[in-house]
């Protein structure tokens, strides 16, 4: 792929199965309890770099990871983002990439 190291994959799939998944958990978050102190709490989240193999998981909030969709941007860690993703936003636990 154009702009990609040598060896490294990426999928798309990939990145959009965790997309869902992560979408699972924050409605799931948001069904519990006191809503809005649930919102703000870090919680666990895979990272959707979409490289192979990557079970990373990321402590974010449900606000930040609404915030991201809103913005269509992914998470990912701090070491993730392909030479071609453009780092939108850097966090204390992951960075946003487009």
């Amino acid at each position: 792929m154009p702009g990609r190291r040598p060896g490294e994959k990426f999928d798309a799939l990939r990145a959009a199965a965790a997309r869902t998944a992560n979408e699972e958990l924050a409605r799931v978050a948001e069904r519990e309890g006191d809503v809005v102190a649930h919102l703000h709490e870090a919680r666990p989240f895979r990272c959707e770099c979409g490289r192979v193999g990557c079970c990373e998981v990321l402590e974010v909030s449900v606000a930040q990871y609404r915030a991201a969709l809103e913005s269509r941007a992914r998470i990912a860690a701090h070491d993730h983002p392909a030479p071609d993703d453009e780092v939108v936003e850097r966090h204390e636990r992951h960075v946003l990439v487009r």
